[in-house]
């Protein structure tokens, strides 16, 4: 009897319990992230990215800090071959910023020679046994500075070839690659009379005569190589140059004065991508879906 009372007490506090918590208002059911919480969300989907490639323009090649020279076939866009066309140019001050230094030659000195310098760059593409065979020309005109040359861009030339040579890996770097070198090509006695007719005159201290007393070269491929290289242009203490010799009267050892090529410069391009998945890009023509050229 005794303990049938007690679990009639145990179940009337339970009603007690139930009635009372039973009785309050509804309430929100939420997490209480307090101050400072973090709730991240995460979801997953499916989707599909079609790409295309489409020509709009033509690509703007000049003011850069090197131009290419040679060609190769790519597997993309088939075959690429390219002439550099660049305008020696006076040196930048390392004193005072934005001033030229124009080259003031005595009356006395008496110009020996000049040479074409072409400094590589370290970029190589295609086959490192083809000997790409080159030739230079003193062009109509000068490679302007202020003008958006792009990889269509031609200038005439003027006279009869300058030079020609030939260029491989070996002429241009050590075997490990790890080591440039220059090359160093010597100008025919044609330039020397242009230049001994304008050094040492008005022409020789003020860049905007120098540049159309003294035009450009352009530096061509011939034929179809198999290997294309970059020179650098741009900054006077790397730069690809033009570089002349004198002697003053009195001295037997020539002294040197470098017109770097950091005025215009640019390269040309052509392109043949005939039997490739690009052979339709052209301004104008539809978007080349990437299945075609297997991206």
């Amino acid at each position: 009897m005794q303990k049938l009372t007690y679990w009639r007490q145990v179940l009337a506090i339970f009603l007690v319990s139930w009635f009372s918590f039973g009785c309050e208002d509804p309430q929100d059911i939420r997490f209480d992230l307090g101050l400072g919480g973090n709730l991240t969300t995460f979801f997953t989907d499916t989707l599909s990215i079609q790409l295309s490639s489409t020509q709009l323009d033509s690509v703007v090649t000049s003011g850069t800090s090197e131009v290419f020279l040679g060609g190769y076939q790519d597997p993309l866009l088939g075959y690429v071959q390219a002439d550099m066309y660049v305008q020696p140019y006076f040196q930048q001050s390392q004193i005072q910023a934005n001033t030229l230094i124009p080259f003031d030659l005595p009356a006395t000195a008496t110009i020996d020679s000049a040479f074409l310098v072409l400094n590589y760059n370290g970029y190589f593409q295609g086959d490192s046994l083809d000997r790409v065979q080159v030739e230079v020309f003193q062009l109509n005109e000068p490679v302007s500075q202020s003008r958006r040359y792009t990889r269509h861009d031609v200038i005439p030339t003027r006279g009869s070839r300058l030079a020609n040579f030939e260029i491989n890996r070996s002429l241009v770097a050590n075997a490990k690659g790890d080591t440039s070198f220059s090359l160093i090509r010597k100008l025919p006695e044609s330039i020397l009379t242009q230049l001994r007719a304008t050094l040492g005159q008005t022409t020789s201290t003020d860049v905007s005569q120098f540049i159309q007393a003294v035009p450009g070269f352009v530096v061509r491929t011939v034929g179809q190589p198999k290997g294309i290289y970059s020179f650098r242009v741009g900054s006077d203490a790397t730069s690809s140059n033009l570089r002349v010799f004198y002697r003053l009267a009195g001295e037997t050892t020539a002294r040197a004065f470098t017109f770097p090529f950091t005025g215009g410069r640019f390269t040309r391009y052509q392109t043949n991508r005939s039997g490739t998945g690009l052979q339709n890009l052209g301004v104008g023509n539809p978007p080349i879906p990437a299945s075609r050229y297997h991206i």
